[in-house]
């Protein structure tokens, strides 16, 4: 070469590259040019963490309460199984008594219910006792009462209708109704 080149640019503008019909152009000296201001900066980070922690914080609260509810509605399934057991153990006549269901919601323990045999509820005559899993508690019967639903031997119809209510403890608004007819069918 004669003439040294003094510069980037110089070589730049010496450089060419081909063209898709064959001839050759230089190229663009500004894009040889380096660039020192690569990645990104400090602030730049800073906001895509945030973006990220807030749309995480969201999706994480929204999936446990998805969770929450998914829990309430499998407990409101499981109340109405038992209530359909005791009612066919009434219609068998299995130990030639009535059937019954209490739903307890003790002051200083967990809610529970439990099914029983006989006209009424004892302790003694209890076959199953199922403390409610949380997060889900009774709404009705209300804090420090209890119910009993009690089908008669042979029809299996109840002594009376009743609505067990039942929601999240974290969050009251969300409930759901366990309701006994005349008829003794079990709705939820």
């Amino acid at each position: 070469m004669q003439n040294e080149l003094k510069s980037f640019k110089d070589l730049a503008v010496m450089e060419v590259s081909k063209t898709t019909d064959g001839l050759t152009k230089p190229l663009n000296p500004k894009s040889y040019i380096l660039n020192s201001n690569r990645g990104f900066s400090l602030i730049e980070l800073v906001v895509v963490m945030t973006i990220i922690l807030v749309v995480g914080s969201f999706s994480v609260a929204n999936y446990l309460n998805f969770r929450n509810r998914q829990r309430l509605d499998l407990t409101v399934r499981e109340i109405g199984a038992v209530l359909r057991d005791a009612q066919g153990n009434a219609i068998s006549q299995q130990f030639g008594d009535s059937w019954g269901v209490r739903f307890e919601n003790p002051a200083s323990e967990d809610d529970f219910y439990a099914m029983f045999v006989g006209a009424s509820y004892v302790v003694a005559s209890t076959t199953r006792r199922v403390s409610l899993p949380l997060p889900a508690r009774f709404s009705d019967p209300a804090p420090g009462s209890a119910k009993n639903v009690i089908f008669s031997k042979a029809t299996g119809l109840p002594s009376a209708s009743t609505t067990i209510i039942l929601e999240l403890a974290s969050d009251p608004s969300v409930t759901r109704s366990v309701i006994i007819d005349d008829s003794g069918a079990v709705k939820y």
